[in-house]
């Protein structure tokens, strides 16, 4: 089984190892870039998630923020992925999260957001048999206002080393 790699690597690029993968795809551009036009036609996948992490404050004392949906523990985001092949043969599988303008409940920590599908779009996204990116357009949007909480976490999570989940808790304030 192969794994795929957060951080899409256009199949035309010569050396991967040159190149900073895209881990995000703006989902306004994302059919007109030649990173990524190829895999809006071809290429659309589903990345489920039970929550996904911003960050917020200065360089050193950053403090996680944990968003998930209310309501719903699985959800699934807006995905492209791409196959590069290398000339010796080998093949590393790659994808990148569409993103969108943050709605109102994201906005006061970030400016975007993943591009998060309702369960009844799912099919109609990963459907690539018109190998166009038309007719899709209208999934491309943030949720309404009031979709998702949005949860201050244990700033141990910007740590590598730390595991467990103490870590999704809420962080407590502290007096000193």
């Amino acid at each position: 089984m192969q794994l795929v790699q957060w951080g899409l690597i256009p199949s035309w690029l010569k050396d991967p190892r040159v190149f900073k993968p895209l881990i995000n795809a703006r989902s306004e551009t994302a059919a007109e870039k030649p990173s990524f036009r190829g895999a809006m036609r071809h290429r659309r996948c589903l990345i489920p998630a039970t929550g996904y992490y911003e960050w917020t404050g200065r360089r050193g004392a950053k403090q996680p923020h944990l968003i998930r949906l209310k309501g719903q523990e699985l959800f699934a985001m807006a995905g492209l992925w791409e196959a590069w092949l290398g000339a010796d043969g080998s093949e590393i599988e790659t994808m990148a999260v569409l993103t969108t303008a943050a709605n109102g409940d994201v906005a006061a920590i970030h400016d975007r957001m993943p591009v998060i599908l309702d369960r009844c779009d799912y099919e109609r996204w990963i459907d690539c048999s018109a190998g166009s990116a038309m007719g899709i357009g209208d999934l491309l949007r943030p949720l309404p206002e009031g979709c998702v909480s949005v949860t201050a976490v244990n700033p141990k999570l910007n740590h590598p080393d730390a595991e467990g989940p103490d870590l999704h808790l809420p962080a407590i304030p502290t007096l000193l």
